[in-house]
């Protein structure tokens, strides 16, 4: 039996005399005619087993060698016979939601943008920016929920950098009301309004430590999907402003944007960038599949094929590594918008679980003046509760449900996105 430890954090080591079954989270695939790849999603451990030894593990494990049953009990592939594997999760999610340590707010500093991508879910109609007034309430509301909970900022817009003031302005009073240690700031943009004179005071002043820059496609293709106002060169002037992010020592990711129309192009840029952008440390470069509500949409069809090849040509460029790539964790909860700590924060002050929300006012659940108003949407975000096939589900520990603004019906994607090559995944890790 050849082993890869995982985060076994859930599980202590076992007493082999104990009566134990397979874990309803052990995930099975093929690695060749002898021999049988073995994941537990709950534990993060990974094996690849011989047949016999596959089969007496399903067996309980009886006819393991003391060695093997020892190593097994130790990875969680087979857990003591009264164990209710659901009730841990369940509990830990409950926990993550209810009582996390850590409070995310995305801070929308103006609903306007310079850009008219064509996937964008907000609503261009109604352009707003932050005014001092609702800012100063948001960092009361912040401040007053903050405890000694860690705080994440996150920038977002819109176009954040087109209110720059109100960054500047926030950051200030929050960083007089809450302890520098305890406050993380970072800010999620398309890159093409950075300059010397930002860059020197997301260092200086606004205490930045994270930069997302989303790019679609080299040139022309960047170009026609992100439709700028205005910008007369947009993809030479994003990349220097990359450059601009990555030189001053800002940790910068830069996420790619791709569908079944522009990964080929994708792949070129990456190309391009192995080319044009440094080796460094505090860069990170990732690729997001932006899905189709369609289902017979080919953007859906090839979804395997594209990501892997995309992921080796990161890797290849180092951007990045093997195991970041095709990692897997164990999640406690879903997303931020999960969790009781966790808001999406209007121009206007108003306060969302989710960015897909926004334009559902229904799904509003209060604002920085009064808190939570609305008591249902809140419990609807924050359910410790899973559909009932989660429960049946070998991923739960790897996906808890999925997207939530899936479930609700204002993402396409739902589940587990991994699902479909993971297979491929799990013999790539081996």
């Amino acid at each position: 039996m050849i082993s890869k430890h995982g985060l076994s954090t859930f599980f202590v080591k076992g007493n082999v005399n104990m009566n134990y079954k397979p874990s309803k989270f052990n995930y099975n695939f093929q690695i060749d005619e002898e021999t049988v790849g073995l994941y537990n999603t709950f534990t993060q451990a990974l094996a690849a087993l011989r047949l016999e030894e596959f089969s007496a593990l399903e067996r309980g494990g009886d006819l393991l060698s003391l060695a093997d049953q020892r190593s097994c009990i130790e990875n969680g592939f087979l857990v003591p016979e009264g164990r209710n594997e659901n009730a841990l999760l369940d509990r830990a999610r409950a926990d993550g939601i209810l009582n996390s340590n850590t409070a995310v707010y995305r801070i929308l500093t103006t609903s306007a943008c310079n850009a008219r991508c064509f996937y964008c879910y907000e609503n261009r109609n109604h352009a707003v920016s932050m005014d001092r007034k609702t800012a100063s309430q948001v960092a009361r509301f912040i401040q007053k929920r903050s405890g000694n909970t860690s705080i994440r900022v996150q920038w977002f817009g819109g176009e954040p950098l087109l209110n720059p003031e109100i960054i500047e302005y926030m950051t200030m009073l929050l960083r007089q009301q809450i302890n520098d240690n305890n406050l993380q700031f970072s800010i999620i943009t398309n890159g093409s309004l950075i300059n010397d004179e930002l860059i020197h005071k997301m260092i200086n002043d606004w205490n930045i430590s994270q930069i997302q820059i989303t790019l679609d496609g080299t040139d022309k293709e960047y170009a026609r999907r992100k439709n700028y106002v205005g910008l007369a060169d947009p993809f030479r002037t994003v990349l220097q402003n990359i450059q601009l992010a990555i030189q001053s020592g800002i940790r910068t990711v830069i996420r790619l944007n791709y569908d079944y129309n522009n990964y080929s192009d994708i792949l070129q840029l990456i190309e391009q960038l192995g080319r044009t952008l440094p080796h460094a440390e505090n860069l990170r470069v990732y690729a997001y599949h932006l899905y189709s509500t369609d289902s017979q949409n080919p953007a859906d069809q090839h979804r395997q094929e594209e990501w892997f090849t995309i992921q080796n040509a990161l890797i290849r460029h180092r951007f990045t590594t093997p195991e970041q790539a095709f990692s897997l964790w164990i999640r406690r909860t879903r997303c931020f918008a999960c969790q009781t700590k966790g808001f999406v924060i209007t121009p206007e002050g108003v306060l969302f679980k989710c960015p897909m929300a926004m334009t559902d006012s229904n799904a509003k659940v209060g604002d920085v003046w009064n808190g939570i108003t609305n008591e249902a949407a809140m419990a609807c975000w924050c359910n410790t509760e899973l559909k009932t096939q989660c429960h049946t589900c070998v991923f739960m520990p790897i996906c808890q449900g999925g997207c939530r603004a899936g479930e609700l019906g204002y993402s396409s994607e739902v589940c587990f996105p991994q699902k479909e090559f993971l297979d491929e995944v799990l013999r790539k890790r081996l």
